[in-house]
């Protein structure tokens, strides 16, 4: 091998790095971490909101702890739950949301208080003054509608990337059956401030959003669910946005991709000297 490699022309030997760059750098300048692709926003259920808040500083991204999929608790017993929202794209906002919260048949949860514009609470309270315009509580029939919009300054990004859109206190019914309980999210919509405008869940407007990703209990694995007078199923806590199912950290792969190039410049370097050197011998 090191004898054909001798005998090669300086010029192939070149040609040949040079295209292998070529073929690199084409590849990762299609990868998602080089703006081919902006990822979903993800919108979901935190079944235990522990470690979600925000500073109401004006200039930091709140925080997001685990995100529990599930809680057990007794028939009659009572909890809190966060709706939250993670993976705003960069240099986009959020001004506006609405969904409704299913739950049943049965209708085996009564929301108690709902929690839409505390500052250290809620992501849509840190750049202005949302106004809450939703179903009103107690609310013991399904679904239970929310509309909240800011009439501030939207939350951009930076430094806003997630965050708690709603929180929620909930009873379940005294006397539900034992058993596993989903709560979906439906007519899911994030408006963004100007520009551009439009709806982040929509890749068909005009501008076209990022899309969402919802984590109830219609999603793939299931999140918002309500084991009640039982275990949880085996599922564990998720952490991080590193860990997220349907969002990639693209970075990784973009300090893979300048690695690999500047292993293939150094390459080039030291086969051109080697072939100068080679050549001052003779």
């Amino acid at each position: 091998m090191k004898a054909m490699i001798r005998g090669l022309p300086l010029a192939v030997l070149g040609a040949a790095l040079l295209a292998a760059l070529g073929v690199l750098a084409a590849w990762w300048t299609g990868s998602p971490g080089a703006g081919a692709q902006v990822p979903p926003v993800i919108v979901g259920f935190d079944m235990n909101p522990t470690g979600n808040s925000c500073p109401d500083d004006g200039v930091t991204n709140c925080t997001l702890g685990t995100i529990d999929p599930c809680i057990s608790v007794a028939d009659g017993g009572s909890f809190s739950i966060d709706v939250f929202l993670e993976a705003l794209p960069v240099a986009d906002s959020i001004l506006c949301f609405s969904y409704n919260i299913n739950w049943g048949p049965p209708d085996f949860l009564d929301i108690n208080t709902q929690t839409h514009t505390s500052t250290t609470v809620n992501l849509l309270a840190q750049g202005g003054a949302p106004l809450d315009m939703s179903e009103v509580v107690p609310d013991a029939t399904s679904p239970h509608s929310v509309t909240v919009a800011d009439y501030g300054a939207a939350e951009y990004n930076p430094p806003y990337t997630h965050g708690t859109l709603d929180r929620y206190s909930v009873t379940v019914s005294t006397g539900t059956a034992a058993g596993v309980y989903g709560l979906t999210l439906g007519r899911l919509t994030l408006g963004r401030d100007v520009p551009p405008t439009g709806d982040l869940c929509d890749p068909t407007g005009d501008p076209p959003g990022p899309g969402c990703v919802i984590w109830d209990g219609s999603f793939t694995p299931q999140y918002g669910l309500v084991a009640v007078n039982q275990a949880c199923p085996g599922q564990a806590p998720v952490g991080g946005i590193a860990e997220l199912p349907g969002v990639s950290d693209s970075s990784a792969l973009d300090y893979i991709a300048l690695a690999l190039l500047a292993a293939m410049v150094l390459l080039a370097l030291t086969a051109g000297a080697w072939y100068t050197r080679r050549r001052r011998l003779r």
